[in-house]
């Protein structure tokens, strides 16, 4: 039987997959169905494949975070870390600033470590805020790279050109999803210590819930992209 205080955090490990299903479902699949290459139902099922495939394919990867920094099993520490997670992303929600909430979640298994006396794992620590630093700097160079590569090409065989590009941004959508589902949901999972198949679950379902309920809004590109990328995401191929 299934302690009291397990159930709690199974139905906060939920709420918080429901969240990242919805919120993140314009960054996934928004410039697909703003740019009409699909609809929103397909575009929904592209996002909903992706993030289940990704939990349950790498997902359990991330679990060893939990293990590494919070190695006992503590339910007053697991519902802490949900519970502190889940008011960090609402927070950010209401001041509308973008937060990553694998970052509020990895900070709260870190806090409640510290708060037990189990944190000692200072090299693996060094090594996420290594990556937490230079993954920014790297999109950014990527990103500058690819445009100019893009403004350098010829535009000489344009449906050709346009072709490819709805097929990247298909592919990309997916795998954007998938990544969500293997990082943040996995990350999600991992902190239910002693049920991570309920929790796995249970997370799955939120993010195909808030997929459907959240994402109800999703009617193209996130609200941030610049204009260059809306007007790429609304491009449609012309006729032969």
């Amino acid at each position: 039987m299934i302690p009291a205080l397990d159930i709690v955090s199974l139905a906060l490990a939920g709420l918080l997959g429901m969240a990242v299903g919805g919120n993140n479902l314009s960054a996934c699949c928004g410039p697909l169905i703003g740019s009409g290459m699909v609809n929103r139902r397909t575009g929904i099922l592209i996002a909903i494949t992706g993030y289940i495939l990704g939990l349950a394919l790498e997902g359990p990867k991330l679990f060893r975070v939990r293990e590494i920094f919070l190695p006992i099993d503590t339910p007053t520490g697991t519902l802490s870390i949900l519970l502190a997670s889940l008011i960090i992303f609402f927070g950010g929600e209401l001041s509308k600033i973008p937060l990553s909430l694998s970052k509020a979640l990895t900070g709260a298994i870190l806090g409640v470590s510290i708060a037990l006396g189990t944190f000692n794992s200072s090299g693996y620590l060094a090594l996420i805020l290594a990556f937490w630093f230079l993954v920014p700097l790297a999109a950014t160079a990527l990103g500058i790279l690819l445009v100019g590569v893009d403004d350098r090409l010829s535009p000489r065989n344009l449906w050709l050109k346009l072709s490819l590009l709805k097929t990247g941004l298909l592919v990309v959508s997916f795998l954007s999803a998938y990544v969500l589902g293997s990082n943040t949901l996995g990350l999600i999972a991992g902190v239910v210590y002693n049920q991570t198949i309920y929790a796995t679950v249970a997370v799955g379902l939120g993010a195909i819930l808030g997929t459907f309920i959240l994402g109800r809004r999703c009617r193209g590109p996130p609200p941030g992209l610049p204009r260059p990328l809306r007007r790429l995401s609304g491009c449609r191929l012309p006729r032969r």
